[in-house]
């Protein structure tokens, strides 16, 4: 994979801006039967690309998405297979070059995707490809990712993401299934207990958070961001006032189907403490903080 000129290294604990909408990539994922016919069905989604920190030499990239999106058998259409992927995006340059440029649109297809999905059952709906061994014709391009991240873990959902934090997410919402070719960045506020399994109603949603914010078809799959405070402050910290710093917590599953005008304003994200895993056992490196590598408790 060729070194990305997009890559969001840096001001995590400073404001959204540019790098973080475009790090949403908006997905097309193409499906036929599996007799062989030539009927295809189309899904949408969004994704977003985590890079691994060189390791030897080696760069890793990886694109995360919802499990329903990438894989038939999970989401509606059972007994389908996956085809090909289309992403498209943008890449925006550094800090300096959002002064200087606007961002640059970025398309790329993976065929025959080989997504690896994250154990747990449904709610842990994730789904990751590995874009250093994918096919992608023409080799993977330059894209805006999310590198040197924090990935909340398991401990911050019990002590630094609380209820009523604002969280942000970037993604591609269809209007009568047609997406545009730009995200948008939409906010909205944590409703569930983080520490606790979310549920509303009957339902029950394990390693899930629950929101009040905006989510529609295309969505799926989108970052979920949140500033989360620090565990310590240094004096730079105090001298600037950055108390907080900016984190991925997760990835959007989407609006809950509860029906009359609140339809589409309630969402859920599977926790950031599913995917993390699923990145470490194939292969990636850097992404932890030392103090938790996100294993599972006792």
């Amino acid at each position: 994979m060729r070194r990305c000129r997009g890559t969001i290294c840096g001001m995590w604990d400073g404001a959204i801006d540019a790098r973080h909408l475009y790090a949403a990539l908006r997905l097309r994922v193409y499906m036929y039967e599996r007799d062989g016919s030539d009927s295809k069905t189309v899904g949408s989604g969004t994704g977003f690309v985590v890079r691994s920190t060189p390791l030897a030499g080696k760069r890793k990239g990886f694109l995360v998405t919802n499990r329903h999106v990438l894989d038939p058998d999970f989401a509606k259409f059972t007994g389908r297979k996956v085809d090909k992927v289309e992403a498209a995006g943008f890449v925006q340059p550094t800090l300096q070059g959002m002064i200087s440029g606007s961002a640059e649109p970025v398309a790329f297809t993976i065929q025959s995707p080989q997504p690896v999905f994250a154990a747990g059952g449904d709610d842990a709906d994730v789904a990751v490809i590995d874009l250093e061994t994918a096919a992608i014709p023409g080799g993977c391009p330059e894209l805006t990712e999310l590198s040197n991240l924090h990935l909340a873990n398991a401990q911050d959902f019990k002590s630094r993401l609380h209820v009523g934090a604002q969280v942000l997410i970037p993604g591609y919402p269809g209007i009568d299934q047609v997406t545009a070719e730009r995200p948008i960045l939409v906010g909205g506020t944590v409703a569930s207990d983080p520490r606790e399994v979310a549920e509303i109603g009957p339902k029950k949603f394990q390693d899930n958070v629950l929101c009040h914010s905006f989510s529609w078809g295309g969505m799926s799959g989108s970052p979920v961001f949140a500033f989360l405070p620090k565990d310590a402050l240094s004096w730079g910290d105090v001298q600037h006032g950055s108390a907080r710093e900016l984190c991925l917590v997760g990835v959007n599953r989407g609006h809950l189907n509860i029906g009359g005008t609140a339809e589409g304003a309630l969402t859920y994200f599977v926790k950031s403490s599913v995917l993390t895993p699923l990145l470490r056992d194939m292969g990636a490196v850097g992404l932890l903080r030392n103090r938790d590598d996100n294993r599972p408790e006792d």
